[in-house]
């Protein structure tokens, strides 16, 4: 057997270790073999957030805890994309809500 681990048999046929979501079946092996695996993004490579619905529509939680849980996962930016009145299934905002929802998000920070 050449090893235990998926690492030691990878090391064992001189190979650097394919994470799974490489193995597809392509060039993979050859690039294992001269150390030219792609890097694989991180949570640590993500800088922010396009894409959040509060519960003011939609989402499940406030600006505030989205705010929080955005500066835990040390993020540089958030964008607060709740829906518009058009979308009345998802709460969507009027424009008297819509201005309150600006205000409110005007007056946040995530430094």
């Amino acid at each position: 057997m050449a090893g235990s681990t998926e690492l030691e048999v990878y090391h064992a046929l001189g190979l650097a270790w394919i994470p799974p979501e490489l193995r597809e079946a392509t060039c993979e092996i050859e690039l294992a073999a001269t150390n030219g695996l792609p890097h694989l993004l991180e949570a640590s490579d993500i800088f922010g957030d396009l894409h959040l619905h509060t519960n003011v529509t939609d989402g499940r939680e406030s600006l505030a805890e989205m705010v929080v849980a955005a500066q835990q996962r040390r993020y540089k930016y958030i964008a607060i994309t709740d829906h518009s009145r058009r979308v009345t299934m998802a709460k969507g905002l009027d424009e008297t809500r819509l201005w309150r929802h600006w205000n409110s998000i005007d007056q946040r920070q995530l430094a």
